[in-house]
């Protein structure tokens, strides 16, 4: 199966919307590194699934773009990092 990305942005939106977008970007990202953390510990990948279905209530779809975005990664990567607020 290929997967096709098309890059894009959001032209306008209202703050409510760039909440709920904000939220959901960062549940994603935590499903990533969450993936990546049972991943490492030896889980299935229905383990793991099914771990991040329940514990970060994302629908399915996104808890399986999550799996397979860290599956290949090698063992020690750091994600993001912290930034110095002002």
């Amino acid at each position: 199966m290929v997967k096709v990305t098309i890059p894009g942005y959001v032209c306008s939106i209202s703050e409510e919307d760039r909440s709920k977008l904000e939220k959901l970007l960062f549940k994603f990202g935590r499903a990533c590194r969450r993936a990546y953390s049972l991943k490492q510990k030896g889980y299935t990948k229905a383990e793991i699934e099914k771990i991040l279905h329940e514990g970060i209530n994302l629908n399915s779809r996104y808890v399986k773009d999550a799996y397979h975005s860290v599956k290949d990664l090698p063992p020690h990567v750091t994600f993001g990092g912290l930034r110095i607020k002002d």
